[in-house]
């Protein structure tokens, strides 16, 4: 079974067969897997990971070791790595936010500089009408797929697509696949591949046919410890499926002839923690590392080196301007990230790097313990630094007074040691820092009032309600 797998998944790099010419360089194909953690990829240290085209990508290319995500739910995330821009600024502070028409993307600028644009994706809240879709002259992402695994019609979609592309178009293709993201589900033979010994029912099926909402398996985990392996197997069972997907993608690219004339860049809008810190098969309300650490690949021949792994820290708005460093384009005015070119070729400003995060607040779990202020205010919110990360959890209804955490991420990864009390000093900075930054933020119009969701049933199936 592995070897089958591991063909489906590899995508070969030798001489394209093809007899048209050579397109230009100049292109991006941009994969974003949903809820992909970083370390759970072969590549990323994951023992027995079924993962050879992420894996291959990242000796084809530089992987950066630590990269986050602003704030770990899809909506606002997707912001920040389409537009190089904070939530704050873009204005996606919540799931059910909309990105507005006046902020530009890299859809845009790859528009104007003559490229064709596509996206083929799967996921509600990317749905044709959340302001995702301008300045894509094909965007595809059905109701059909918002629920259950759809990455084999996405990448039919996306194959379909490139081949109609003219010898000589420069083209910028955005690929979303959803299949990681809570159900766990996958299909045969995902399903087993790790974990063939499992003999029953899913362990959700039993715990909702108990009368079980979502919250209460996620913040009282009634499962047993080998029902959590296996969901975990099962998660695993997703990612393989993904990567056998962009396996074929690959292949496409290379039999289009376009495989080395384009940027690849590979990336997730968030983690999910697996039971960390009291929080199971979730993501969105709290601040630790499986939810922010996000896996982050760009391969390009010629410009970026292969086999590099780089530790200094990334984020999801660096992504803009690096790809149209790495393309040579002049980079836009505005951007709250930086090009990561410089650490990719091996002239990086030392300068240390933060992120700023935050939770969301659009979708609080009625069951969550450490949920105390509703709306807005109540939003977690903290710096990621190269070492230390501050998280700030409000107490009072204005988010002004709360509880603060200080971790060492690089000594302690895990987040098990609080060190807001023995290093005051240090909490008592970046908490001045962090005071500030989001007082100059503001709040967005609307944002503490709320919204209906949308499609009570896709959200049911998807585990968010």
């Amino acid at each position: 079974m592995t070897a089958r797998i591991a063909a489906v998944g590899a995508f070969p790099l030798a001489l394209c067969a093809c007899t048209r010419p050579a397109p230009p360089r100049g292109s991006i194909l941009l994969v974003t897997v949903d809820t992909l953690r970083a370390d759970h990829l072969g590549c990323y240290g994951r023992a027995g990971a079924r993962t050879p085209a992420v894996d291959r990508l990242a000796r084809e290319g530089t992987r950066f070791e630590t990269a986050l995500t602003p704030i770990p739910r899809t909506t606002p995330a997707v912001a920040s790595l389409l537009t190089g821009l904070w939530p704050a600024s873009h204005q996606v502070r919540g799931l059910w936010s909309k990105l507005p028409e006046n902020v530009p993307t890299l859809a845009q600028w790859m528009r104007r500089r003559g490229a064709r644009t596509a996206a083929f994706a799967s996921n509600i809240f990317l749905r044709p009408g959340s302001g995702f879709e301008k300045d894509f002259e094909v965007y595809s992402n059905p109701k059909n797929r918002w629920d259950g695994d759809s990455a084999r019609e996405v990448t039919d979609e996306a194959l379909d697509w490139i081949v109609g592309l003219g010898a000589r178009e420069r083209s910028y293709l955005w690929v979303h696949y959803l299949d990681p993201h809570w159900t766990y589900d996958p299909s045969p033979p995902f399903d087993t591949l790790y974990d063939s010994s499992w003999s029953g029912p899913w362990p959700y099926a039993r715990l909702t046919a108990g009368g079980r909402e979502q919250g209460r398996v996620i913040f009282q985990n009634p499962m047993t410890p080998r029902e959590v392996e296996h969901t975990v197997a099962l998660y695993d069972g997703e990612i393989a499926s993904i990567d056998a997907e962009l396996g074929r993608l690959l292949d496409g690219l290379q039999r289009a002839g376009r495989l080395d004339s384009t940027l690849i860049v590979l990336t997730s809008d968030h983690g999910e923690s697996l039971g960390e810190h009291g929080y199971a098969f979730a993501h969105g309300e709290y601040l630790y590392e499986g939810t922010l650490r996000v896996p982050l690949i760009f391969r390009y021949p010629g410009r970026v080196p292969a086999g590099r792994t780089i530790t200094r820290m990334a984020r999801l708005v660096d992504v803009v301007p690096t790809a149209l460093a790495l393309l040579g384009e002049p980079l836009p005015s505005g951007l709250d990230g930086r090009s990561l070119a410089g650490d990719i070729e091996g002239s990086a400003d030392p300068a240390e790097r933060e992120c700023w995060i935050e939770s969301d607040y659009e979708l609080i779990h009625p069951e969550n313990p450490r949920h105390y202020v509703p709306g807005f205010a109540g939003k977690w919110r903290g710096i990621r630094g190269e070492r230390y990360k501050l998280i700030f959890i409000p107490r009072d209804k204005a988010g002004e007074r709360g509880d603060v955490e200080l971790y060492d991420v690089a000594g302690d990864p895990a987040e098990l040691h609080d060190l807001s009390g023995e290093r005051p000093e240090i909490a008592r900075a970046m908490l001045d820092r962090l005071r500030a930054w989001w007082t100059r933020a503001g709040i967005p119009p609307g944002a503490s009032s709320g919204e209906t969701p949308p499609d009570i049933q896709s959200l049911h199936s998807l585990g968010y309600l």
